[in-house]
């Protein structure tokens, strides 16, 4: 049987003090990711996940779908405001065991581009949906957009941040200066590695819609290319460009 490394990450650190109140090693969490790293390696995903990536493409063709393969420039990671005893979550899909960017983020981050450079309003509210509000009739929008899929070769690397002003952050409604004469404390996080590919699809919600969606697949190349996906783009991260096969 080959490990899940998303339910090892989730539920098997070993990094707890033995003594309750007693600090942590502080070497615990990139050890922990180190392991979480090589139990990926041993997982071996890349036949299921290419097995999902064939079922899904057939399911795109038979809607009459689009999907898109784009290259990620740097690093790319999603999920960090999840709950996680290394501090820092991480998107993992549950069956297959592999990081993935859920549909809906995908939709919330083209949603978000289209509001603000692709089309009025009413181009908004066409594609995706009118927004909840009181006195709002809800009704879907004019697309469906899968989960964004890895494609094999899936290279986990640990990377770390370090922010300088931990007390003024933690310090509540009173917090002290954030000063630069605190000592940054190194927080280790997942990543994928640069040059991830990964497999963007959207399906029309009915047929009449499919002639709308080589325009959304453009509009999607772009978001991808200025805003991109997942955490910490503000930064760098996330950024994709269209897949060049060698």
């Amino acid at each position: 049987m080959r490990p899940n490394p998303g339910l090892y990450f989730d539920r098997f650190y070993d990094g707890w003090p033995d003594r309750w109140g007693t600090k942590e090693d502080p070497a615990a969490k990139a050890g922990f990711l180190d392991r979480v790293i090589t139990c990926a390696k041993a997982a071996k995903t890349g036949d299921a996940l290419n097995a999902m990536l064939a079922r899904r493409s057939d399911l795109v063709r038979s809607r009459s779908g689009r999907s898109a393969r784009f290259t990620s420039d740097w690093r790319w990671t999603a999920g960090l405001g999840r709950s996680s005893p290394v501090e820092n979550g991480f998107n993992w899909h549950h069956s297959l065991g592999v990081p993935y960017l859920p549909g809906s983020s995908v939709k919330g981050m083209l949603r978000s581009w289209y509001e603000t450079w692709g089309g009025s309003d009413d181009d908004v509210t066409a594609l995706f949906g009118p927004r909840p509000g009181k006195g709002v009739d809800l009704t879907a929008g004019r697309l469906i957009v899968l989960d964004a899929l890895p494609v094999p070769e899936v290279k986990l690397v640990r990377d770390v941040m370090t922010p300088h002003y931990g007390p003024y952050y933690a310090g509540g409604d009173n917090p002290p200066a954030p000063g630069d004469w605190y000592s940054p404390i190194p927080i280790p996080f997942l990543t994928l590695a640069p040059g991830q590919v990964f497999d963007f699809a959207i399906l029309p919600r009915r047929p009449r819609d499919q002639d709308i969606l080589d325009e959304v697949m453009a509009q999607l190349a772009a978001a991808l290319d200025w805003i991109g996906t997942g955490a910490k783009t503000a930064v760098g991260y996330g950024r994709f460009s269209p897949e060049v096969k060698s």
